[in-house]
């Protein structure tokens, strides 16, 4: 360009000589800063020497003009000149405005013939991934927003397809405020209405079930938690039958208030049968209704409704899970010892544990803290309540951990692994107990052999609950057994398939693996069970930026914070991704935000560690590490595998840091 024309777009205002001056003194500092007199070349008509200077529009351009596609696109870093202005240029934003539109444009043709190209060859997947890009470039395009939805559902990820549909919907709705168009709603509602079950066996025997959350009837406030009590209860129960598989807790709760039809509730759990029943408490007295109904054809197979007081409880649940027994299992055993034991002799005991387990399963913080409350009062009620001890300590360690941080790991991991102690003295059968002291000796002892030993054990007593396969997984992902863990976890998802924490998990098996592309497809999995299911937006967030798939981490992270402005963890996300763009300024300003609420919750030093390596600031990130490990943040123990951490392994302060965790 003519330094005539340089002068005239960056200081129109500028009488000649002044602007031709500046121009001269901006080339000086250029050539000592890069220490290059030839960094520029020309003299009327000025150029960036290539041999000194690279630029990578160059690159896109030249990729561009080669039809090579693939390589254009890896070399456009984004809009042109995105976020630089100059003021009282007025030609000179215009003209960048008008190439960066013009280059944005080209791009974009080019992805879409990248993924016109893969799906002709059958990659779907890989058509999915072009789209995606493009739809980050242009995150308004209803018409990219729909082909990317029929990528993703070509390729079998039709919870992709749905989530995009949601994301888009959320920037339109922010961008324009305005609705989707039409045919994004239309293709999402059509997805909807023709849900895709999970891979399941071709013939299914009918000794199987899922018992349904009994329906809460009448005017008693109790009697939510006895129904929800009830059909834990007969869980458990069945469970216990040889030849008889039932559907986990956690799945079959995610079924609660709605009205589904049980072929398609069978369908997602993969059973032959499905249990539905109602409770009305008055009083004293209760009526227990309940129904098995064959999934195949819809028809009934047995019902019978029992009255009864509510001391008989115990009693008519054994009796309800021996009926179904008897009608489904292949081998019902004939000890005398009942399905359902009587666990306690005080009723008002047995109420307040039934309320603290429905509090201990909402997993919030304000739950887990009304749990211990009722398991507390329950143990005052009948100090001899194995049960209530067993979910004391479930409350306590999980109360600890960095999700819900209602008191710190030193006060509230001792007081669960006592609780799980004092459980197992007085029933050493217990599976939970075991599990709940796996749990401490991993996030808060780092005793390794001790978590694995008490991992085993709960799966040992009761190899059919999830929860000791999936608690076992997150000591193997920090052990750093990819593929044990992967295993494990999936073992848990079979058995629990509707629980999302399960699948979110699995998606950081995934990724601690490096197994990204999995690590999403998991993540998405579970969104669909539950869109604003936190943790899975996050770790989302976190593996798209990892991908370099900035745009939609951002939009993943608005998303996730719109739902829940309190949480601190779509700020953790937000920082680390603004980080990893590049875009110091922004990162900063999150740190800023999240020293401020450290004042007044609990931040994890662990992930704003994270923000500080990302910025490249390693003495920040060691010293938020180091204060990550003093606190016991829970997600510390995951510092031998953490992606994240990679920037900071070279330094010799990390194996410093892996050795004081144990993992040195």
């Amino acid at each position: 360009m003519s330094r005539d024309k340089v002068v005239a777009y960056l200081w129109p205002e500028s009488d000649a000589e002044r602007a031709h001056h500046a121009l001269a003194q901006l080339l000086y500092a250029l050539r000592r800063d890069l220490g290059k007199a030839d960094a520029t070349v020309g003299a009327s008509e000025l150029r960036l020497n290539r041999d000194v200077i690279s630029v990578d529009l160059d690159d896109v351009e030249a990729a561009l003009a080669r039809h090579e596609f693939e390589r254009a696109v890896a070399a456009y870093g984004g809009p042109l000149l995105d976020g630089f202005h100059l003021g009282g240029a007025l030609e000179f934003e215009r003209l960048v405005e008008v190439e960066r539109a013009q280059l944005a444009k080209r791009v974009a043709a080019a992805l879409e013939s990248l993924a016109d190209d893969a799906a002709r060859r059958g990659d779907h997947a890989g058509a999915a991934a072009w789209w995606r890009r493009l739809a980050g470039l242009d995150p308004l395009s209803s018409r990219v927003a729909v082909a990317l939805m029929r990528a993703l559902v070509a390729a079998g990820d039709r919870a992709a397809a749905l989530q995009h549909a949601r994301e888009h919907e959320r920037t339109v709705r922010t961008e324009l405020e305005a609705a989707p168009d039409a045919p994004v709603t239309a293709l999402a509602a059509e997805l909807r209405r023709t849900p895709t079950p999970p891979p399941r066996r071709s013939s299914l025997a009918i000794a199987s079930i899922a018992v349904l959350p009994f329906v809460s009837l009448g005017p008693d406030p109790d009697t939510e938690y006895v129904s929800d009590g009830i059909t834990e209860e007969l869980i458990g129960a069945l469970a216990k039958v040889s030849g008889l598989r039932v559907a986990a807790r956690m799945s079959a709760f995610a079924f609660k208030g709605a009205h589904t039809d049980v072929r398609d509730v069978a369908a997602r759990l993969n059973v032959g049968t499905v249990l539905e029943g109602s409770v009305r408490k008055a009083g004293e007295r209760l009526r227990i209704a309940a129904q098995l109904i064959n999934a195949a054809d819809g028809y009934q197979l047995w019902s019978e409704t029992y009255d009864r007081t509510l001391g008989d409880m115990f009693t008519v649940q054994d009796e309800l899970a021996r009926a179904i027994a008897g009608k489904l299992a292949t081998r019902l055993v004939s000890q005398p010892q009942p399905l359902v034991r009587q666990s306690t002799s005080s009723m008002p005991a047995y109420m307040l544990f039934l309320r603290g387990q429905h509090y201990l399963a909402a997993r919030t913080e304000e739950g887990l803290r009304k749990a211990i409350e009722c398991f507390e009062l329950a143990l005052e009620s009948d100090p001899g309540y194995a049960l209530a001890y067993a979910g004391l300590a479930n409350a306590y360690v999980l109360f600890g951990f960095d999700e819900y941080r209602g008191q710190p790991p030193s006060v509230a991991m001792p007081r669960g692994k006592a609780a799980a102690l004092k459980a197992l003295e007085l029933d050493a059968a217990l599976a939970e107990p075991h599990a709940a002291l796996g749990w401490v000796c991993l996030f808060y002892e780092w005793d390794w052999s001790g978590a694995e030993r008490e991992f085993q054990r709960a799966i040992a007593l009761k190899p059919d609950a999830a929860v000791g396969h999936h608690w076992f997984a997150l000591y193997l992902m920090a052990m750093g057994r990819a593929d044990d863990s992967i295993a494990a976890m999936q073992r848990a998802l079979t058995l629990d398939p509707l629980f999302p924490i399960v699948p979110t998990n699995l998606g950081r098996a995934y990724a601690f693996a490096r197994r990204y592309p999995e690590a999403v497809a998991h993540y998405r999995l579970a969104l669909e069970m539950d869109p604003r299911f936190l943790p899975a937006q996050f770790e989302l967030a976190r593996v798209l930026g990892l991908q370099g798939e900035l745009g939609e981490a951002r939009a993943v992270c608005r998303a996730a914070r719109a739902a829940a402005p309190e949480s601190v963890r779509p700020l953790l996300a937000e920082g680390w991704i603004e980080a990893r763009a590049g875009q110091g300024a922004k990162a900063r300003t999150v740190l800023r935000e999240l020293e401020e609420r450290a004042q007044r919750q609990y931040v994890s030093a662990y992930y704003v560690a994270a923000i500080h390596a990302e910025l490249g600031d390693a003495d920040r990130a060691f010293r938020s590490l180091q204060q990550g490990c003093d606190e016991r943040a829970g997600y510390s123990v995951y510092l031998k595998v953490e992606p994240m951490c990679d920037r900071l392994r070279d330094d010799p302060r990390f194996g410093a840091l892996l050795k004081r965790v144990g993992l040195g």
